[in-house]
């Protein structure tokens, strides 16, 4: 049920963009199955989210979009033997508590029911959090 949703949702992942798009619905729709209970299939338990469910679940979205983009620079930097292997996990620990607590606080500066997410405004919102991220990748 959840993989037609993400099919619906998300792109095919055909690009590394979309390979991000698509791991962040998919990490989403992981968190409302546990959150709302629905293994038994009955989707009618998300109408009871309320403002501080969907807030949930959008920092979710946007934390696994921005870490899933930040990973793979993080790759393309390996690749370029600019980290070993440990400095690399612990710099993956580090920005993703970063990105997390970033997300957490940002979200309380904004209404996510109210913000265009595909807009200049929701964009500008990830952006700048990801480029935070990113560096603290140019900055090791």
């Amino acid at each position: 049920m959840l993989a037609a949703i993400a099919n619906a949702l998300a792109p095919d992942g055909a690009t590394q963009e979309e390979a991000v798009a698509r791991q962040a619905v998919n990490d989403t729709l992981a968190f409302l199955y546990e959150r709302y209970g629905l293994e038994d299939g009955d989707l009618n338990k998300l109408d009871a989210m309320d403002r501080e469910g969907v807030t949930e679940a959008v920092a979710v979205s946007v934390t696994s979009y921005v870490y899933h983009r930040w990973v793979q620079e993080l790759g393309r930097k390996l690749e370029e033997n600019a980290y070993t292997a440990n400095e690399a996990v612990r710099l993956e620990r580090d920005v993703r508590a970063f990105i997390e607590e970033t997300v957490k606080l940002d979200m309380t500066r904004i209404n996510p029911l109210t913000l265009d997410w595909g807009g200049p405004a929701g964009q500008q919102f990830v952006e700048r959090i990801y480029r935070d991220a990113y560096e603290m990748l140019e900055g090791e």
